[in-house]
């Protein structure tokens, strides 16, 4: 007799057989994967109840803008202003579900007309003082100018007090809340990255001379600015205000939204959208089906997310570049072959000389005029013979030399040397192209030998090219800029000008004559703005309801909104990597200095992801001209070469983990729990153990790779090998989920 289970679905007790139960499991696993979101999702407790939440009053300036806000057709479906706590008991206030939300159910509804924006701002009394300063408030000079516009013009509406239009949305900002730029240095070194405390130095740097360009503009203007409102405090005040709650994507303008600010972030699919009346001109154009809300089963997800409405993180910060080598600066490329030409025809002349030198121009005693007209004929027609065959040797050397050129500017020309893997290859083909010229030109090998050589090297070119492309495309799901300008090697590496006080920024050249700003400052074409849940949310009464940002690493989040999640499958690690060492050859480090490459390479760790970049960095690091094929790198060919890029791999992040991380997993999340540490620790804390974990997750990976490639070594099938024990305890609840990405993989690598 078999097992019977229980099961509760919709209120109705039915019961089904255990072999029933395992086959509905099995199949509800193959069609929805269990995935590292999922189980992140899962482990945070997002969209259901949330047992330390307490609704709460709304504070009385709230109270007050929220009235006014509905006076003017702000509409708010199931949600509650309440308090959370972080897990050491720290509060932060958020919105709360009533009701259960269904998918696609609006939340918010805010008319456009209580949207403010640039526009607002730029068109107003202060639009002179804009127009006379475009060094510091036009878009030619700064990529931000619309947040300066902003904060001028929200500075002038403070000191109106009541008067303002915007009183109400500016008393509700609150003063307390801050980023990681402007924390202390004890603070932000508890995160344990360089690379993170340094963009923030910058980006403080950039903000103080911003502030002191902005005070000489104000002084200027005593009518409109109170030079006693005009402090370092109330500008950096509304400077984090329009950072962390301004909307820029899909809006003509950055954009700030009443009432929205009280989202906070999340990996969830809440969303933002315009709606248009069907009286709206523009309705028609921008009408789409209309989706009705509906309740999805109990703990059904979709495996992926689409985080409408958001953006993706920007964490391209500074490189520092090779320079001061001693290969010295010249083009990578250049053509040295004249030198060498004038070379050899001074030694060919000197060789000639000799012989003309050893001769005997004149007749001597024992010879007869005949005798001597015949030797003289014979060294001459010795010289002409041997300057035909020098200069037929110049030619081929010539012809040589100039397709070794036009297969190194191709490669100049169509392939990124700063990409992660190609420096390691170029330096061997530079080898050999010079290797094969000299032996050429030494004696050593034929002509039809040396140019076979070039085009063997110039084919792996073309092939390296194209398996590159190829992967990019096809596992890391990215196209490939082929914009020449792109190219590390053509990418211009003077600094930019660093300016040393506010007072330079405002004597930058004025153009006599441009119009620095638009003519035309168009209106949003839509009624309202909408705040919406997708066809992947619901959430449970008495639930945190989030919105996302956007797709946002935690280095984003902590310098634009001073937090970081916990679990954030949007997070990834820099892992830095001395590249240099690994290059074997002279050729290689002299193309890496004249090129000015980044002084190490930057590896992203991701948790979603298999370290499929880390590896391939490694087979290229390991790669051998003729013993290799070209298609080993990107591909599962050779799997001695493969293992050994999994060993080198795992020993480059083992060394990076001891160097990087003093306190372990454990000690970090027991940090978290303690209750006298403040937010600022508390998510330098949140940063640095996500860092830790990634890269834990990324060698977990790596090893559980590298015994598949032990397993594939003795003999076994790929589906075989991936069912056999590799290396992880099998009540980890991740481990289906790392065996999915060890599968695609080796999968798509070995298929393709």
């Amino acid at each position: 007799m078999g097992i019977t289970i229980y099961i509760l679905i919709s209120d109705i007790p039915f019961y089904i057989t255990y072999k029933q139960y395992i086959i509905q499991q099995m199949d509800n696993q193959i069609r929805h994967p269990i995935t590292i979101g999922k189980l992140f999702r899962r482990n945070k407790g997002l969209k259901v109840v949330d047992k330390d939440a307490v609704k709460i009053e709304e504070p009385k300036k709230l109270q007050k803008y929220r009235a006014y806000l509905q006076t003017q057709g702000l509409e708010v479906f199931k949600l509650q202003y309440a308090r959370f706590k972080l897990k050491n008991g720290l509060p932060y206030n958020g919105l709360i579900a009533t009701e259960k939300i269904l998918s696609n159910e609006t939340l918010v509804r805010v008319p456009v007309k209580l949207l403010f924006n640039t526009k607002d701002a730029f068109l107003s009394e202060l639009e002179p003082m804009f127009r006379q300063y475009p060094q510091f408030f036009a878009s030619n000079y700064h990529a931000n100018w619309e947040d300066r516009v902003q904060v001028a013009y929200l500075l002038h509406e403070y000191q109106k007090g009541k008067n303002s239009k915007w009183y109400h949305l500016i008393k509700n900002l609150p003063k307390e809340i801050d980023t990681f730029v402007f924390w202390s240095d004890q603070e932000q070194q508890i995160a344990q990255d360089s690379l993170l405390i340094k963009e923030s130095k910058r980006q403080y740097r950039d903000f103080i001379l911003e502030y002191e360009a902005f005070k000489i503009i104000a002084a200027q203007y005593p009518k409109i600015y109170d030079q006693q409102f005009v402090t370092f405090e109330n500008y950096r005040w509304l400077y984090i205000q329009i950072v962390t709650r301004a909307f820029g994507k899909n809006f003509n303008f950055v954009t700030m939204v009443p009432f929205c600010e009280l989202f906070n972030h999340e990996c969830v699919d809440v969303y933002y959208d315009s709606e248009y009346l069907p009286t709206n001109k523009h309705y028609e154009e921008n009408i789409q089906p209309q989706q009705e809300p509906e309740e999805r089963p109990q703990g059904h997800e979709e495996s992926f997310t689409t985080s409408e409405g958001s953006y993706d993180s920007r964490d391209d910060f500074d490189e520092e570049y090779l320079e001061g080598n001693q290969f010295g600066d010249s083009d990578p490329i250049q053509d040295q072959f004249s030198k060498y030409l004038e070379q050899q025809e001074q030694q060919f002349v000197e060789k000639m000389k000799a012989s003309i030198e050893d001769a005997q121009l004149k007749q001597t005693k024992e010879e007869s005029m005949q005798e001597f007209e015949t030797r003289i004929h014979k060294l001459q027609e010795q010289q002409i013979k041997e300057r035909r065959e020098f200069n037929v040797r110049m030619n081929l050397q010539k012809e040589l030399n100039l397709l070794q050129q036009e297969i190194k500017k191709w490669a100049y020309n169509n392939i990124d040397f700063g990409d992660l893997y190609f420096i390691f290859i170029l330096g061997q083909f530079h080898k050999k192209l010079e290797k094969s010229l000299q032996e050429y030109n030494s004696g050593q090998k034929a002509y039809f030998m040396t140019r076979e050589d070039m085009k063997r090297v110039q084919y792996n070119l073309t092939q390296y090219q194209e398996y590159f492309n190829k992967f990019m495309k096809d596992y890391m799901k990215k196209r490939v800029n082929q914009n020449s300008f792109k190219f590390a090697q053509k990418c211009d590496k003077s600094l930019e000008k660093q300016f040393e006080n506010g007072e330079e920024i405002l004597q930058q050249t004025l153009e006599e004559g441009k119009s620095y700003y638009q003519d035309k400052w168009d209106d949003e074409d839509f009624d309202s703005f909408v705040m919406k849940t997708s066809r992947k949310d619901q959430f449970q009464p008495g639930s945190q309801v989030y919105f996302c940002y956007g797709r946002i690493s935690n280095k984003s989040l902590l310098l634009r909104y001073g937090c970081a999640l916990e679990h954030n499958k949007y997070d990834h690690v820099y892992l830095i990597v001395d590249y240099l060492k690994y290059i074997n050859t002279d050729q290689g480090l002299e193309v890496a200095y004249k090129s000015k490459l980044p002084k190490t390479k930057r590896i992203i760790l991701r948790q979603t992801h298999f370290p499929a970049q880390l590896v391939i960095f490694c087979k290229a690091s390991l790669w051998t001209f003729n013993v290799h094929s070209m298609d080993s790198i990107f591909d599962i060919q050779d799997i001695k070469l493969e293992t050994s890029a999994f060993q080198r791999a795992i020993e480059i992040l083992t060394q990076y983990i001891d160097d990087n991380f003093k306190q372990s997993e454990d000690q970090l999340q027991q940090t978290l729990l303690k209750q006298d540490v403040g937010y600022h620790d508390y998510f330098s804390t949140v940063y640095q153990l996500e860092q830790l974990r990634i890269c834990k997750q990324n060698l977990i990976l790596l090893k559980m790779g590298n015994n598949v490639l032990e397993y594939l070594n003795n003999g076994d099938l790929l589906k075989v090998a991936l069912e056999k024990d590799l290396g992880v305890d099998a009540a980890n609840e991740y481990l289906q989920a790392y065996k999915i990405m060890v599968k695609k993989y080796f999968t798509l690598l070995r298929n393709r």
